[in-house]
């Protein structure tokens, strides 16, 4: 009996010396591992070992949806099979094939949370909130100590919560959807093309196995967010000559999608447009009182030609082929073999009213394709990708140089 009760408190000092150990340790490791899951994920991100991102799964799923609180749970697995890197922003893609009005009804009303938890933490903390699909679309970006590591070692999970929230109408029940979810990182990005492709203005140095330290020459006024950045040289450019500015915090958000409105004080900035303010309003959505000017320049240049029922978006992301058929009108590209056929696996899904303008812009390597052969027209486009195709297009840098017919 005297043995058993012996054993019996060894086996307790253990459990509990055991448990100690365990939240000593976690409160010495980094607060960025995720809430590991023993179930199969239902989105799968994996950085290939070139540093690009693909993605498989859908955060909709294919059951129906009905407003409710709690909504549904899921794991989002990311593999890194290149070097070290962070999660800096999280974003989206949403594919709903119905009418316009069901869809901004369907990114107001869908809400996604993203929780990070810590090993043998069973405490859990958002890095998102209840965030609409229309802010994940136009991208997030992580606060500091919120970003994640990614390393080759073990994959990173993330749990994640979508609902549609109470004051959802009727036309949101029964649908489908194809929700994508979207990573940033320091050293790789979902919208890049082939970093070979001179869209990117990217120095790289042969991996001879040693860590190199790379200097890069800063502004005078200096811009906390794109020291190393691929973008660096070009968004330099644009500072330099007014095209663009840094923010109230002195940031020009490298990595965050560009929205319509920017893009459309970005095209006037490039074409030396004034602002107008005195014109008819176009548009019966509202339009920021900073973009006005710009939206309605390069709406009279037949620059930018709005959605059907008088439609901007201005918050909205441009995505790949609005873009390139944007640039098109901007700077006069034209198609010059006629006969041109894109060698995309994708090109199927790229809107008939933006065909001639994407062979244009291929044709002229204004946007070229992705490592995959595909296209991705649907794509959102990042600020930096934009503000390189501009500095191409103006020929700030001798690799930008070309004739534009």
């Amino acid at each position: 009996m005297k043995y058993k009760k012996n054993l019996f408190y060894r086996i307790l000092g253990f459990v509990v010396f055991t448990l100690i150990m365990g939240f000593i340790a976690t409160g010495v490791m980094e607060n960025t591992f995720a809430t590991p899951s023993n179930g199969e994920p239902d989105v799968i991100v994996t950085i290939d070992a070139n540093g690009h991102i693909s993605q498989e799964g859908n955060l909709f799923g294919e059951d129906l949806w009905y407003p409710n609180e709690k909504g549904r749970d899921g794991i989002i697995r990311i593999y890194n099979n290149y070097r070290e890197t962070k999660l800096t922003s999280l974003g989206v893609e949403v594919e709903l094939n119905k009418e316009d009005y069901i869809y901004q009804s369907f990114l107001k009303h869908m809400k996604l949370t993203i929780k990070k938890g810590r090993w043998l933490d069973f405490g859990e903390t958002s890095l998102v909130n209840d965030k609409s699909l229309g802010d994940f679309l136009r991208g997030i970006t992580l606060e500091k100590n919120d970003q994640l590591s990614i390393t080759s070692v073990h994959p990173l999970d993330l749990k994640y919560t979508m609902r549609m929230d109470e004051e959802a109408g009727n036309e949101l029940q029964n649908l489908t959807a194809q929700v994508s979810f979207m990573i940033k990182t320091p050293i790789t990005n979902t919208d890049h093309d082939n970093p070979k492709d001179d869209e990117k203005d990217k120095d790289k140095d042969k991996d001879d196995g040693d860590e190199k330290q790379v200097f890069v020459e800063e502004p005078l006024n200096i811009i906390p967010d794109i020291g190393g950045h691929w973008a660096h040289e070009c968004i330099i450019a644009l500072l330099e000559n007014g095209i663009i500015e840094a923010d109230k915090d002195g940031n020009v958000r490298p990595d965050d999608y560009i929205t319509r409105a920017e893009t459309a004080m970005l095209m006037a900035k490039a074409l030396k447009l004034e602002p107008k303010y005195n014109l008819a309003p176009k548009y019966v959505d509202q339009i920021p009182d900073w973009a006005v000017g710009y939206v309605n320049i390069t709406s009279e240049k037949n620059i930018f030609l709005g959605y059907p029922g008088r439609l901007f978006k201005a918050e909205n992301g441009i995505t790949r082929e609005e873009i390139i058929a944007v640039l098109t009108r901007a700077f006069k590209l034209s198609l010059d073999d006629k006969n041109l056929e894109l060698p995309f696996i994708d090109k199927e899904s790229i809107g008939a009213w933006a065909q001639e303008s994407v062979k244009a812009g291929f044709e002229d390597k204004v946007i070229l394709g992705y490592p995959d052969n595909t296209y991705r027209p649907r794509n959102n486009i990042t600020r930096a990708e934009a503000f390189t195709i501009i500095c191409k297009l103006l020929g700030y840098h001798d690799i930008h140089m070309y004739k534009l017919q």
